[in-house]
C-alpha cells in the first residue's frame, strides 16, 4: 500500500516515470485476494497510461480498476476511477461513454456529500 500510496504522489507531482516504478513494484509484491489495494493499483496505473497518452491501456486498466472497486464496496473508489475514466474516453472521441462514465462519477459523488468533486464534473459534462 506504501508504494501504491507513493506513486500515487508521484502521479500528483507529474512524476511519471517514478510513479511507473513504484506501481510496478507495488504490483510485484501484491497479494492477490485484496480487491480494495488492487482496485487502486490498477486506477493509478490506468492514470499513468493517461497522463503518458497510452489511452487505449488507460481505458482497459480503468474498467478494471472500477470492477475491483465495485467488488470492494467502495463507493468513491468507483466515482473516482469513472471519473478518469471518462477522461480517457473523451480523449479517444467516445463522447457518449465518457458522458456516461462522468454522469455515474458525479451521481456516486453527490451521494458521498462530495460536492467539489460533483461541481468539477458537472462542469466537464457541460463541454
Amino acid at each position: 500500500m506504501a508504494l501504491n500510496n507513493h506513486g500515487n504522489i508521484c502521479l500528483d507531482l507529474g512524476r511519471l516515470s517514478e510513479a511507473s516504478e513504484c506501481l510496478q513494484e507495488a504490483f510485484d509484491i501484491w497479494t492477490a485476494g485484496e480487491f480494495y489495494v488492487h482496485g487502486y493499483l490498477m486506477h493509478n496505473l490506468g492514470r499513468v497510461f493517461l497522463e503518458t497518452g497510452r489511452i487505449a491501456e488507460a481505458i482497459a486498466t480503468l474498467i478494471q480498476a472500477h470492477g475491483l472497486h465495485v467488488a470492494s464496496g467502495d463507493v468513491r473508489g468507483q466515482a473516482v476511477t469513472l471519473s478518469y475514466l471518462g477522461r480517457a474516453r473523451h480523449a479517444v472521441g467516445q463522447e457518449s461513454q465518457a458522458r456516461a462514465s462522468m454522469s455515474v462519477a458525479a451521481e456516486l459523488f453527490e451521494s458521498l456529500g462530495a460536492d467539489a468533486w460533483v461541481e468539477t464534473l458537472r462542469s466537464a459534462l457541460l463541454d
